[in-house]
């Protein structure tokens, strides 16, 4: 059970490029002064050049624009056990 055909090496690698791609972005939009919604309103252009006919992009890229932004500032939640 699942949704969908198994992930093959290729698409992990196009997935592993595209969560780099957000970390640089999100990075660039930082260094330049930038922060909260304007981090997004900055990246989400660029990604969605390469990576909006993806489906479910419009849902997900603003949550891992967040989130990266979240792990770079030191304010991701990290669950405790």
């Amino acid at each position: 059970p699942g949704h969908g055909s198994l992930a093959t090496a290729q698409d992990v690698t196009v997935l592993r490029d595209y969560l780099a791609t957000v970390q640089k972005l999100v990075a660039d939009a930082r260094s330049s002064g930038k922060t909260g919604a304007a981090v997004a309103t900055a990246v989400l252009p660029a990604l969605k050049e390469k990576y909006g006919a993806w489906e479910g992009f419009e849902y997900l890229a603003p949550r891992n624009i967040a989130e990266a932004d979240a792990e770079q500032t030191g304010k991701k939640r990290v669950p405790q056990p």
